[in-house]
């Protein structure tokens, strides 16, 4: 497979992040403590990108024999260590014993629905490989590589089924999820703005109906397009202001209730949907408003005021 062209690292693993993992139980300073380990190839670290927050990573496995050393995540740090430093302290796991070497970055260990466990890293050799990790150049020439694999798998293992996949697919259930999600707040959403428009524009109706015989009067008198937007409008911007801020405190609070009620594992309510959500208020109102001046502006004075 490392012939193939678009392949640039490929590298072996008994489990993998979102598909296997053994549940190690050991105890810690005495206390009996649980957490994932992955049993991993020695390049698996630099195919998967995992991150070293401090430490080194293992000694390499040998041909037959098990790293001495292995690495865990920041959870591991957190949950089982309790933010005590943890590099240089062994781990007994079953009749051997590993030192600690180093601390990665947290990782899905499961998926987006089960929150990040304490986890370890342990090199195995290469005797104990189940699975075969392929990192490719591009997106793009995947479908390429894997039919040239599917050939050589063929040619090699007729009798044998072809079982590959891609690392994406443990998030193919959170994606449908926030999919559907999102289509549900979407409907919301614009029954809310329509009815935000509807209210809207009621209001300023109303308020113009009743300032109509002083808007006909200040026109008479010279009064300006830009004075009677002004005079019509200054009054809103107050409750704009704070629309905005309660809105967006608000609005980020019950996304990231409902967020962290359905993902155990997501990035939260980013400033960019705050923003857009603030123009997209300003240019909702801004828009109705508008709407009910120009057809005020149009009216003749002269008709308001002789029908008075």
């Amino acid at each position: 497979m490392r012939d193939i062209p678009g392949v640039v690292a490929t590298g072996g693993s008994v489990h993998l992040p979102g598909f296997s993992y053994t549940n190690m139980d050991f105890k810690w300073q005495g206390e009996p403590a649980d957490c994932a380990l992955y049993q991993v190839g020695n390049s698996f670290a630099d195919i998967m990108g995992m991150r070293l927050a401090e430490g080194a990573w293992p000694v390499p496995a040998g041909d037959t024999a098990v790293s001495p050393e292995l690495v865990v995540n920041q959870t591991f740090v957190r949950e089982i260590a309790g933010n005590r430093p943890v590099i240089g302290e062994t781990i007994l796991f079953g009749s051997r014993t590993h030192r600690i070497s180093g601390v990665v970055s947290d990782f899905m260990t499961n998926n987006p629905f089960s929150p990040i466990r304490p986890a370890a890293l342990l090199p195995v050799p290469v005797r104990d490989y189940r699975r075969c990790l392929i990192k490719t150049a591009t997106v793009g020439q995947q479908p390429q590589i894997m039919a040239d694999i599917k050939r050589q798998w063929k040619q090699l293992f007729p009798c044998t089924p072809f079982n590959v996949g891609y690392q994406n697919e443990m998030l193919r259930d959170a994606i449908e999820a926030s999919d559907n999600v999102a289509y549900s707040m979407l409907v919301f959403a614009g029954i809310a703005i329509l009815l935000t428009i509807i209210g809207l524009f009621s209001l300023v109706s109303l308020h113009v109906l009743r300032r109509l015989r002083e808007i006909a009067v200040r026109r008479v008198m010279g009064a300006s397009a830009g004075h009677v937007t002004w005079m019509l409008n200054k009054n809103y911007i107050l409750l704009f202001v704070l629309a905005i801020i309660v809105g967006c405190a608000g609005g980020w609070f019950l996304s990231k209730t409902l967020m962290d009620s359905i993902f155990k594992i997501n990035i939260g309510v980013q400033p960019g949907a705050l923003i857009y959500s603030t123009v997209g208020l300003v240019f909702v109102a801004f828009s109705t408003i508008g709407l009910k001046i120009w057809q005020t502006l149009r009216i003749n004075p002269a008709d308001v005021l002789r029908g008075d």
